[in-house]
């Protein structure tokens, strides 16, 4: 399986799919993390620096894994309002990192100017003016009123990145499950499983099917997904007759495909599969998917005829 960049793949797995996990974890708990030191002094001096690190990792992590989405979805296609969230994420959890940064820094320049005001004062000549610290007293009020202005800034992206990592993974979830489970019940598996254990000795006209009357969506089975077992000659007439979901023919490149009990499994959702029963697929296939080993490998197994015109069958073909 062929990469496209480092945010495609790794060991045959999207990096979306690795990434994002790891994302919906660990970026809530380093804000929480992040917001608890914030308003807890005592602890502050210590961590201040471990969290902001901790933070711009995490914040890194968020952009790695919008990128592996963005090349996912060249795959598999526009997950739509979850790209959209997704978006706002990444830039909110940005605004979040440079906040943090800002916070540390002014943090850091405050600690230096209370080490600098307990350290002993050195000898003053008599040249020297009276008042030598005179701009102290202004500077640290600012530092202070800054930081905490960038404190409540902090926490409220905070709570917005909180809130944006579940609509983002609700969204991703139900792009990828819903209408899958869907078409499920909570023992739709196992009938699957003893339709396809109980089969008897194959033969090259026998099919899996599911519970539903379709095929049985387990092609790691070895279940090879062909609805009917015979390749024969189709009509483009015959093709639009099945152009609902129950019943799903497609033409591509001459040959017709049952593309049924692939609509509910497609990873860019089953309504893109749906619009095409019925159809001759061949450009839409081609522009998105062009001569890639894997999908073609996939269509393959749901091959039930090539496509012919009227007069090179006779009307009796049905």
């Amino acid at each position: 399986m062929q990469s496209s960049g480092p945010f495609d793949l790794i060991g045959e797995l999207p990096v979306h799919a690795l990434t994002l996990h790891a994302t919906v974890v660990l970026l809530p708990l380093a804000l929480i993390a992040l917001v608890a030191v914030i308003f807890t002094k005592r602890i502050q001096p210590r961590l201040r620096t471990p969290i902001t690190i901790v933070v711009m990792l995490v914040g890194l992590l968020t952009l790695v894994t919008k990128e592996s989405g963005e090349a996912l979805e060249h795959r598999i296609g526009d997950p739509g309002v979850h790209a959209e969230y997704a978006d706002i994420l990444t830039l909110v959890t940005g605004l979040t990192v440079l906040a943090t940064m800002l916070w540390w820094l002014l943090g850091f320049f405050a600690a230096r100017k209370t080490h600098q005001a307990d350290s002993p004062e050195p000898l003053h000549t008599e040249e020297s003016t009276a008042e030598p610290h005179r701009k102290t007293p202004s500077a640290s009020p600012m530092l202070s009123i800054a930081s905490q202005m960038l404190s409540l800034l902090i926490a409220v992206l905070s709570v917005a990145t909180l809130i944006l990592v579940v609509m983002v993974g609700h969204t991703g979830a139900t792009a990828t499950w819903k209408d899958q489970i869907s078409n499920t019940t909570p023992t739709s598996g196992l009938q699957g499983e003893d339709s396809t254990t109980s089969s008897t000795a194959p033969s090259s006209t026998s099919t899996p099917t599911g519970p539903s009357g379709h095929l049985s969506p387990s092609p790691t089975r070895g279940a090879t997904p062909t609805p009917t077992g015979t390749r024969r000659p189709i009509t483009m007439a015959q093709v639009k007759q099945h152009s609902t979901s129950s019943s799903c023919w497609v033409s591509i490149n001459n040959k017709v495909y049952d593309l049924t009990a692939w609509i509910s499994r497609h990873p860019g959702g089953p309504g893109r599969i749906k619009s095409l029963c019925g159809t001759d697929a061949t450009a839409k296939f081609s522009e998105k998917h062009g001569q890639e080993r894997d999908p073609n490998q996939v269509l393959a197994k749901y091959l039930i005829g090539a496509l012919v015109t009227e007069h090179q069958f006779p009307p009796r073909v049905r």
